[in-house]
């Protein structure tokens, strides 16, 4: 199920974002996401809350638990 977030980061994200990220991994329930560019982390951390019901919609609640942006 980890490795079905990784591959489904561009479709979920849009690919704008998906080119502006480093590399993203899961451990202990939360999703780190290391990106390229420190105004795409700020901008991200605004929308932190939407973008977790979405993983969480697709994936369901035990997956993903938090999102960390790098």
């Amino acid at each position: 199920d980890e490795a079905n977030v990784v591959v489904s980061w561009e479709r979920i994200v849009g690919k704008s974002i998906a080119r502006r990220t480093r590399r993203l991994f899961i451990r202990d329930r939360v999703l780190f996401v290391e990106l390229l560019s420190p105004s795409l982390k700020q901008d991200l951390g605004y929308h932190k809350t939407q973008m977790l019901e979405l993983f969480r919609k697709e994936f369901g609640e035990e997956l993903v638990a938090d999102i960390v942006f790098m």
